[in-house]
Parts: structure tokens; C-alpha cells; sequence
């Protein structure tokens, strides 16, 4: 089993000891560090909060393990309003009903949208073109130079909660 990813999601002075012990290759030292981080997750379970966990897996994994999860909430016969009614991700709006798209949308600026398909699939630049018009994403493609990865997420996620507060 490999534990790359719970260490890294350690604080940095567990996470030094673990490199201390890794590179001591001593299981006594490994040993000692395990159960610290053992009481670290222990202090982390008590601020567990469930709906904040679920919303970051939901807009952060990839699409095959958001439909794992939202098939076990449906399975178990569960509700979960983060699931029920929302989008989660900017490529969830292939989902969205064309006029409410169409009408959300419109509340952007055309820049804004040609931006958020920059880092869009072709499915989801093709949906949001059939609601807008064609002459708009070529206008900006011409005009536009690099945009920063950051600045694009910001404008997907906004449009993804004007979504959500439109389905409302």
C-alpha cells in the first residue's frame, strides 16, 4: 500500500519525521511516527464536516468517481441536496436544460464565457455555442492571448453557481 498521499496531507513537521524515517529505513522511528499521525487524523475527525468533504470530492474528482459517489447516495436511498439538484463541475452544464443555460449565460460577459471554454471539453464548448451566438467565440478567439488557468476555474466555477442558484 502507498501512503504518498496521506503524507503529503500531513503538517510538515510530521511530515519531516516521516523523511527522517524513511530515509533512516528504521521501523522503530516509523513506528513512533505512525502513531502521531494515528492522534493527528483523530484531531482531524472531530472537525469532520461530512457536506463540506462531499462538496470538495464532488467539484474536485474526475467524472467517473463523482458518478461512483452519486450512485452510492442513490443506491443507499439516501438525499443529499449536493447531489440531487446541483452541478458540480463547469462540464456538468451538458446536463442543464438549454434555455436556463441559455438565460444564465447571458447574465456573463461574452469574454468571460469564451475564457470558460478554454479549458472546456468539445461537448461542453458545443453546447454553450448552440445557445449563444457562433460570431461571439470568434470575435474572442481572435482578441485573445494567454489566460491564466486560475482565472479560467474562477469563471467556470462562477458559472456553475449561477447555474446551481438558477435551478434553485
Amino acid at each position: 500500500m502507498e501512503f504518498y498521499f496521506l503524507i503529503k496531507s500531513l503538517p510538515a513537521h510530521i511530515r519531516e519525521k516521516y523523511y527522517e524515517a524513511l530515509a533512516a529505513d528504521d521501523k522503530t522511528i516509523i513506528d513512533t511516527v505512525w502513531e502521531e499521525t494515528l492522534r493527528h487524523l483523530t484531531k482531524m475527525k472531530d472537525c469532520f464536516d461530512a457536506e463540506k468533504e462531499l462538496a470538495l470530492l464532488l467539484k474536485y474528482e474526475n467524472a467517473e468517481e463523482c458518478d461512483i459517489i452519486k450512485n452510492i447516495i442513490q443506491e443507499k436511498g439516501l438525499y443529499h441536496k449536493l447531489v440531487d439538484s446541483r452541478i458540480n463541475r463547469f462540464e456538468e452544464i451538458l446536463n442543464v436544460d438549454s434555455g436556463l443555460l441559455k438565460n444564465v449565460l447571458g447574465t456573463f460577459d461574452a469574454g468571460e464565457i469564451y475564457k470558460a471554454c478554454l479549458a472546456a471539453s468539445p461537448k461542453v464548448v458545443g453546447a454553450i455555442k448552440s445557445v449563444l451566438e457562433d460570431d461571439l467565440f470568434e470575435y474572442y478567439r481572435k482578441q485573445q492571448k494567454s489566460t491564466a488557468i486560475a482565472e479560467i476555474t474562477q469563471i467556470q466555477d462562477r458559472i456553475v453557481e449561477a447555474v446551481n442558484k438558477a435551478m434553485a
